[in-house]
């Protein structure tokens, strides 16, 4: 016959030791960052919500109906996924808080850079200018009572030498038409991000439904200086299965059918 007390003992080393076995984990998981450290307790936020990526200029109106007042506009902060944004305070970084006081800064939408928390592999996560959930990103206004917030500084830099030989523009252009599941060969799907997963463009190729090939067409500004480097351009591609997959990349000059090809990828 077992005894109620003995029982009772029993479990109550089993869960003293279980707890034992919890206790350092549990500090160890407590000891690292929660990604809120730059927020300090009872200090006001205004959150700003930016769709599109441009300049933004915040007037003194708009800052009077958020409940903005007698605040030194040295101290203004503005914060984005934990780091302190610069900004530009105007007329000429004042320290009174004027009708002709205003806030400019460049804000940019949301990407895809935070999602790489959903996937178990970060290799996996290849859609980092396309957001899983929002395109909308938010920035935080405040002031601090004892610090100065990060400034743009402004320069007027005259011109040496003249002109700049060449210059190069960047463009991007991001595939979002459809969500992919990963694997189109596996039908069992685990809760975290897989590889291939996310916003991307339709299948293409000989065994797809997309057909063959995929054409893409972005008009480039024309070459007028010979001494810069030559052009770059940088594809992005995941495959539907994980079987093997050849990829021929080429170039079509506006008023040709000749088709160039690019070279093997790197």
């Amino acid at each position: 016959m077992t005894h109620p007390y003995r029982v009772q003992r029993l479990l109550r080393w089993c869960l003293l030791f279980v707890a034992g076995l919890l206790l350092p984990s549990l500090a160890m998981a407590q000891s690292g960052p929660y990604g809120n450290e730059w927020i300090v307790p009872n200090q006001q936020y205004y959150k700003i919500k930016i769709s599109k990526n441009g300049i933004y200029h915040l007037d003194y109106n708009y800052l009077t109906r958020a409940g903005i007042s007698g605040v030194n506009p040295q101290r203004f902060q503005l914060w984005r996924r934990g780091k302190e944004v610069a900004i530009y305070v105007g007329p000429n970084n004042p320290t009174t808080l004027t009708t002709a006081t205003f806030i400019e800064f460049y804000g940019q939408r949301n990407d895809g850079a935070l999602d790489v928390g959903m996937y178990k592999n970060a290799r996996d996560h290849h859609q980092k200018f396309y957001s899983l959930y929002t395109d909308t990103a938010s920035y935080f206004l405040t002031w601090s009572a004892t610090t100065n917030g990060k400034r743009i500084t402004p320069s007027n830099l005259a011109p040496v030498g003249g002109s700049h030989p060449y210059w190069l523009n960047d463009s991007v252009h991001v595939r979002t038409d459809v969500y992919t599941a990963g694997n189109e060969l596996v039908t069992t799907y685990q809760p975290w991000g897989e590889a291939g997963e996310g916003f991307l463009s339709p299948a293409h190729g000989q065994q797809s439904a997309g057909g063959n090939p995929m054409p893409y067409r972005r008009d480039l500004l024309p070459v007028t200086s010979s001494l810069g480097p030559d052009l770059q351009v940088e594809l992005i591609l995941t495959g539907a299965t994980a079987n093997t997959h050849e990829l021929t990349v080429t170039v079509e000059e506006p008023g040709t059918a000749v088709k160039r090809p690019l070279g093997p990828p790197s």
